[in-house]
C-alpha cells in the first residue's frame, strides 16, 4: 500500500467514527425530546384536572358548606354584630380597659 491509500483508509475510518458519534448523539437528543414531550403532555393533563377541581371547589355553596361543617362557622346575625362609631375609634385603649 502506498501512502495515499493509507491516508484514504485513515480518512474513511475517521469519517465512519464521526458518523457513528453523530448518530448516537442524535438518538440521545431524540430520546430527550420524546421524554420532554411526554412530560409536557402529562403536565397539561394535570393542569386541566386542577382547573376542573378548582372550578368545582370554588363554588360558593361548597365553600359555605365546608365552612359550616369543618370550621363550625355560622352566618352573622344582627345579634352577633358589634358596630363601632367614630368616637370609639378615636379614643385610644388604655392598659386593662377595653
Amino acid at each position: 500500500m502506498n501512502a495515499g491509500a493509507v491516508l484514504l483508509v485513515i480518512f474513511i475510518v475517521c469519517s465512519a467514527l464521526s458518523i457513528v458519534t453523530s448518530s448516537h448523539a442524535g438518538r440521545k437528543l431524540f430520546v430527550q425530546i420524546e421524554r420532554a414531550d411526554a412530560l409536557g403532555k402529562r403536565l397539561d393533563t394535570e393542569h386541566r384536572q386542577l382547573q376542573v377541581e378548582q372550578s368545582t371547589l370554588s363554588k360558593p355553596a361548597l365553600i359555605d358548606a365546608a365552612a359550616r361543617r369543618d370550621l363550625r362557622m355560622e352566618r352573622v346575625t344582627p345579634a352577633y354584630t358589634f358596630y363601632l362609631n367614630n368616637k370609639s375609634l378615636q379614643t385610644p385603649l388604655r392598659a386593662g380597659k377595653q
